[in-house]
Parts: C-alpha cells; sequence; structure tokens
C-alpha cells in the first residue's frame, strides 16, 4: 500500500472519491487497495461464489483492522445483476441480509440486469447517454446516493480533522 501512497497521493487532491476494482479473492492487491482505501463496497453478483467473495473481503478488512489497526471499513454490500425471477437472487439476497446484519455492513440498493448496460458498452457510450431512462442507470443513481448517506459522516470528520 506505500506504494499505492506514493503514486497517488498527487491525485487525491484532485478527486473526490478512488474506484480499485479488484477480485474478490483475498490477495496482496486486495489487502493492499483495502489499507489505502480505508473504505470498501463490496459488488456481489447472484450467484453462491459471490458470497464466499463478498465474506473473503469483510474478513480481510477485519484481520487488517486487528492487526494494523488501520480502521477500514465495509461500507456496504452491493448486488448487482439482479433478476427477481430467479430462485438464485433470492437465496443470495437473503444470505446477504443475514452476512449484513451479522457483520454491520449496510445492504445498497442493487443493479439489476439491464441489456441497456451491455449495448451502451458496446457502442462506447456512457449508460446515461445511451438510455437515460434504464432501469439499470435508475439504480446507479439510487446507489450514489445511499453512498453518500453512508460516506457522508466519514467525510464530516475528515473535514473537521483538517
Amino acid at each position: 500500500e506505500m506504494i499505492f501512497y506514493s503514486l497517488l497521493a498527487p491525485a487525491e487532491r484532485q478527486y473526490d472519491v478512488m474506484n480499485f476494482d479488484v477480485s474478490p479473492a483475498v490477495s496482496a492487491l486486495q489487502s493492499c487497495s483495502i489499507a489505502y482505501t480505508k473504505n470498501t463496497l463490496i459488488p456481489v453478483s447472484m450467484d453462491s461464489l459471490a458470497i464466499e467473495g463478498a465474506m473473503a473481503s469483510v474478513l480481510t478488512t477485519q484481520l487488517l483492522n486487528q492487526m494494523l489497526h488501520l480502521e477500514c471499513r465495509c461500507v456496504g454490500f452491493l448486488p448487482t445483476a439482479i433478476d427477481r425471477r430467479t430462485s438464485a437472487t433470492e437465496v443470495v439476497m437473503d444470505t446477504l441480509k443475514t452476512l449484513s446484519d451479522r457483520h454491520n455492513v449496510p445492504l445498497l440498493p442493487g443493479i439489476r440486469t439491464d441489456q441497456a448496460v451491455n449495448k451502451s458498452m458496446r457502442s462506447n457510450k456512457f449508460l446515461a447517454d445511451f438510455d437515460p431512462k434504464s432501469r439499470a442507470l435508475e439504480d446507479y443513481q439510487s446507489l450514489a446516493e445511499s453512498l453518500m448517506e453512508v460516506l457522508e459522516p466519514n467525510v464530516e470528520a475528515q473535514q473537521q480533522a483538517s
């Protein structure tokens, strides 16, 4: 994570958010990303392996906090590829609710499946430009609002400390 600090410190002043998209498997890159960012959003697709990856992320965060006293936190589980017509979605969502309650990790509004996402990517357009009325875009906007609510107390505390 020291490499992250040295390479990204200049950019931190220019951006409100930095996104590190790493696999949910326990790895050095995942651990360093968690240690550097301090706030982890855990996307969870609607399959059982994704639940295992989400748990690995939560446990890695807890371990880093215990061993290195980093005060990292999981800011939420983000259900993705939600299709309420499938039984797998119901099972994963129930499991996420249980994990959310057990580990005190918010369960954020999910992102529904939407063909507009794939079509916009193939057209090399932003989703908002490709289909401003897409269900997924509505979901991403709702997610952004929820994340701001979760992160706001942390941002205010950092501003007061400065």
